[in-house]
């Protein structure tokens, strides 16, 4: 109702929503969700999920390097005629979460909830982006309807990269851009950040083996960069035997496709299931290999 030309709401049934807004997100995204100790701020804390196969490319807008890179770095590692500026690119499934503390005004929903700051871990996103994705969650806010689990999945399924233009499809797969002044800086960061994401899932799920289908926890496991997933014990047995027997192309995936694919384990890989003299036998054979390759050839 209307007093003095004030729209006014029952405070009450509007903290009854509220809790029961936070309560659907909190039993849904238990580790996205954090209330400060006076319960007055949110915080989430969202990860971005990336499409399987999706390449990042950390790009420099040439004059923010140039700001804070000195000359003799620039013309030692970076294009003097400014025609291409630094980047860097790779794999990514994850980029690290985006931040927002919220403040939900008493008659929230039916008055806009309040971002405090938005922030991203290692400040992948820069200001400008940041101030443009501020805009547009304000824009999402529907009078009398919560918005923050809105915002959480729009954040966490990536679709705001492409609101930020920063995100498109090329051959079916997606690409995300990053500008950023220092991609030296940062991409060693979320490569960093999407390993430690995925060894943390690995290691909490449970997967079944596709060599002795037994199921066992994922810190037992081994995850190729093939994405197959044995066993310690199968693939340390494998691997050992084909090593001993010189067979150092099959030291790798035993999946029947990537079998057939030739598809080869890498050195950390080796390293991650056998032990050091193994994996000294195998870059032995991997060497005479690649020289014996070497004299076959005109």
């Amino acid at each position: 109702m209307m007093d003095g030309g004030i729209c006014s709401y029952d405070v009450d049934a509007c903290v009854t929503l509220q809790q029961e807004e936070l309560a659907v997100l909190e039993s849904i995204y238990p580790d996205y969700v954090w209330l400060d100790a006076l319960k007055t701020t949110i915080r989430l804390e969202i990860p971005v999920e990336l499409p399987e196969g999706t390449t990042v490319t950390v790009q420099s807008d040439t004059a923010a390097a140039r700001s804070i890179i000195s000359e003799s770095e620039w013309s030692d590692g970076y294009d003097d005629e400014f025609s291409s500026p630094p980047k860097a690119h790779t794999t990514l499934s994850v980029l690290p979460p985006v931040l927002l503390d919220v403040r939900l005004p008493p008659t929230y929903p039916h008055a806009p909830p309040q971002i405090r700051t938005i922030h991203t871990t290692y400040s992948w996103l820069e200001d400008d982006l940041r101030v443009n994705l501020e805009k547009i969650l304000a824009a999402l806010w529907v009078e009398g309807e919560g918005a923050l689990y809105t915002w959480l999945e729009w954040i966490r399924s990536g679709d705001f990269l492409d609101a930020l233009h920063m995100s498109a499809t090329a051959d079916g797969k997606r690409i995300v851009n990053i500008p950023h002044p220092t991609p030296g800086l940062l991409m060693p960061m979320l490569q960093e950040f999407n390993i430690s994401t995925q060894a943390a899932r690995v290691s909490a799920t449970s997967y079944a083996c596709q060599v002795c289908s037994t199921s066992v926890k994922g810190a037992r496991c081994v995850v190729l960069s093939c994405s197959h997933v044995f066993c310690r014990s199968c693939l340390e047995s494998s691997w050992k035997q084909c090593i001993q027997e010189g067979n150092v192309g099959r030291v790798g995936c035993l999946n029947p496709a990537c079998v057939e694919d030739h598809q080869e384990a890498t050195e950390e890989e080796v390293r991650h299931v056998v032990a050091g003299e193994e994996v000294a036998e195998w870059k032995r054979l991997r060497a005479k290999r690649a020289l014996d390759t070497d004299m076959l050839c005109p």
